[in-house]
């Protein structure tokens, strides 16, 4: 994918995540890079493009984590990459943060957050 095709600032991030998908758990992946849209994960799985799939990523140095639902968009043998389309309101918040803070423009990051709401919130219970 060029960077004409990205809607999102991708930044790198360097914290581990867990992959749930097809009923199979993944602890401690390595993020390489993540977006409002999406992130890149250092893991190997078999053929599983559109797969639904559950990312919870870890802050660092935070005991927090944010849930985020999404599909995986495509794969190679060392990485998987992971569109988003559902989070919380609060995981949004953490997500925006954790780009904002790595991103080279935080500015274009805020534009992106106004114009392009790819994900929707989880429902309220």
């Amino acid at each position: 994918m060029t960077d004409q095709q990205r809607q999102f600032t991708r930044v790198p991030y360097h914290a581990e995540a867990t992959l749930i998908v097809g009923g199979q758990t993944y602890p401690s992946i390595p993020i390489e890079n993540i977006s409002t849209g999406g992130c890149l994960l250092t893991h190997s799985l078999a053929d599983e493009s559109q797969t639904r799939c559950e990312v919870i990523i870890r802050l660092a140095g935070a005991d927090i984590s944010v849930r985020v639902q999404g599909a995986i968009c495509r794969h190679s043998p060392t990485q998987v990459a992971v569109a988003f389309d559902t989070i919380s309101d609060e995981g949004l918040t953490h997500l925006r943060r954790i780009i904002e803070y790595n991103a080279t423009d935080p500015d274009a990051v805020e534009d992106e957050f106004l114009t392009n709401p790819s994900w929707r919130s989880e429902p309220k219970t």
